[in-house]
C-alpha cells in the first residue's frame, strides 16, 4: 500500500543498521523539524515517480540531513526521479547526478557535479570559492572561502 511505502522509507530515513533509535525519536526534534518531517512523510506516501523536495533538510539535524540526502538516493537508484531545491551547495555537490545554477531566475549551468565545480560558475555566481577531496566515500566538496571583488576581478 502507499502508506507502507512511506512508512517503510521513512524507517529508512530514520533507522540505520545497528541503530537502536525508533521512529519515536521523531518526537524529540524541534517543532519545524517535526512540520519538515511530516512534509517527508506526506511526499512518501504520495508514491509518485517524481519527488519534487524544496529545501528538504532546512530544520533537520546533520545526521538526519545526510540520512535524508542517503534516502533521496536510494529513490533514485530505485527508479524514481527526485528534483531537490537546495542552497546548501555542498549538499547538492555531494548528492546530485546534475547541478543547475540559477542568477536572478535565469538557468545558468546545468551539468553534472564535477563539471559545474571545474567551470568557475560558482565563484561567479556565489561568490565563494569551494574545493573538493577525495575521501572512502567520493569527492566531497566544502566552502574554501568568500571571493572579494578584486579577487573576482584579476581572476585570483
Amino acid at each position: 500500500s502507499v502508506l507502507y511505502f512511506a512508512f517503510k522509507n521513512l524507517e529508512k530515513f530514520v533507522l540505520k543498521a545497528g541503530d537502536t533509535k525508533d521512529l519515536a525519536i521523531l518526537f524529540g526534534a524541534t517543532a519545524e523539524g517535526k512540520v519538515k518531517i511530516g512534509e517527508i512523510i506526506q511526499m512518501l506516501a504520495q508514491n509518485t515517480s517524481t519527488i519534487l523536495m524544496d529545501e528538504p533538510t532546512v530544520y533537520l539535524d546533520i545526521s538526519y540531513q545526510m540520512r535524508l540526502m542517503d534516502m533521496a538516493r536510494e529513490l533514485v537508484n530505485n527508479g524514481k526521479a527526485v528534483v531537490m531545491i537546495l542552497h546548501d551547495l555542498t549538499q547538492a555537490f555531494r548528492i546530485a547526478d546534475k547541478i543547475v545554477v540559477m542568477e536572478q531566475g535565469k538557468v545558468v549551468m546545468c551539468d553534472i557535479p564535477e563539471k559545474v565545480y571545474e567551470s568557475g560558475i560558482v565563484e561567479k555566481v556565489f561568490g565563494i570559492r569551494m574545493e573538493r577531496v577525495q575521501t572512502k566515500t567520493g569527492l566531497q566538496y566544502f566552502y574554501d572561502k568568500v571571493i572579494s571583488k578584486t579577487e573576482e576581478s584579476s581572476g585570483e
